[in-house]
């Protein structure tokens, strides 16, 4: 019997992370499986890999309807494995409702830290528009402890990953550092061997990059990613405030975001000198190859693509100490972390790398650092699982 997986999402096809890195996964383990995709949203005209056999999306958000139409799609598809991506509550209680095939494989991914969604209550839309008077009421109430709202919000993803843990086959976490977080914060010790650790890949066309040569790049500094408040980056903009003024290096912010205009506001206001935004770009691939040194000074991050995808360019990693995730990849690349979010101390290294005659060392060090990620080692631990 093949194996017939189905991905399910809250939103696919979309342009975030979570959607790109499975794209990346599915264009790999298609050739030896078939594979479906189940979403509550999608993006128009966002990527899809073409070895998806078909495309599924709930039609509603009534939870019976949505039950009765995942198990009329397992049954009728013949699915042996199911992949719950993010594990996101509404989802899970669907994949384990009382119906469901019990023979069917379920397999869930957890794409950020643990504890994610701590901090991702905080950049919930309706969060981020309330006025300020409502925020100011919302973080008192937190800090006394009488926030129901951000307490029934974080509990509902601790009932998810226990359930995803304790009635499904595996977990799978980011990197090895994040599985025991996981099971001591969701208290899974009983169920700890379950938990495993599969690192997110490059896309095909990273992987198969070829080396860049050092004389190919420029002086140049990135920060690559979505242009919004939990990014930090006008600590950035603040660091390169003073740096701007001592070198001819420039500084590159590639992406879009709801506060790019407040950047490049602050960018004029404070004449920080040798500053350029791209906006939106579909190859960044060209800016990777250009870069010798990328910035990263997010409030969180589980396991930034960025990061991975800069290493392969041989492009230097400067980032605060924001995770384990970050810490993993780092780690032997070359780069640096910098403890305690100083901003005055990235400021300092900054300074270092940039009057490092010997930056190209690095530079291959991070290149080295990158096989780690490549599409074929990442996708084999998958078809491995798979097939297990």
């Amino acid at each position: 019997m093949s194996n017939n997986i189905l991905f399910i999402f809250n939103i696919f096809p979309g342009v975030g992370g979570l959607e790109t890195v499975s794209n990346n996964i599915i264009d790999y383990i298609g050739k030896d499986f078939t594979i479906y995709t189940l979403s509550f949203n999608a993006v128009n005209n966002a990527p899809t890999s073409p070895a998806i056999t078909e495309i599924f999306q709930f039609k509603t958000d009534n939870e019976e309807e949505n039950i009765q139409t995942f198990n009329q799609i397992i049954e009728e598809r013949n699915i042996t494995h199911i992949i719950n991506q993010g594990i996101y509550p509404h989802i899970t209680n669907i994949i384990f409702n009382p119906d469901r095939k019990k023979d069917v494989k379920i397999i869930s991914v957890l794409h950020g830290m643990p504890k994610y969604e701590n901090s991702q209550y905080w950049q919930l839309p309706h969060i981020l528009k309330a006025n300020k008077l409502k925020q100011i009421k919302r973080r008192f109430l937190f800090h006394i402890g009488l926030n129901y709202k951000y307490k029934r919000y974080i509990r509902s993803f601790y009932d998810s990953y226990r359930k995803a843990c304790i009635k499904g086959d595996q977990i799978i976490v980011l990197c090895n550092e994040y599985i025991k977080p996981f099971i001591n914060e969701y208290h899974l010790k009983k169920y700890q061997e379950k938990v495993i650790a599969i690192e997110n890949p490059l896309s095909p066309l990273f992987s198969e990059q070829k080396n860049i040569e050092w004389t190919q790049k420029k002086n140049q500094v990135i920060f690559v990613g979505r242009l919004s408040e939990e990014k930090q980056i006008h600590i950035i903009l603040d660091i390169w405030e003073r740096i701007g003024k001592i070198t001819n290096w420039d500084l590159v912010i590639i992406g879009d975001g709801c506060i790019r205009q407040k950047l490049e506001q602050t960018v004029r206001d404070k004449q920080i000198q040798r500053v350029s935004f791209t906006g939106q770009v579909n190859h960044p691939e060209e800016y990777y190859k250009s870069a010798k040194i990328i910035l990263l000074t997010s409030s969180f991050e589980g396991f930034p693509m960025c990061l991975i995808e800069a290493l392969r360019f041989g492009v230097i990693p400067l980032t605060f100490d924001i995770s384990a995730g970050v810490r993993s990849i780092v780690s032997n690349s070359g780069g640096i972390i910098i403890k305690n979010r100083n901003s005055n101390e990235m400021f300092l290294k900054l300074q270092e790398l940039i009057n490092n005659k010997y930056l190209h060392l690095l530079s291959e060090k991070a290149r080295l650092k990158s096989n780690r990620y490549t599409l074929n080692r990442i996708g084999e631990q998958w078809i491995n699982l798979l097939r297990k």
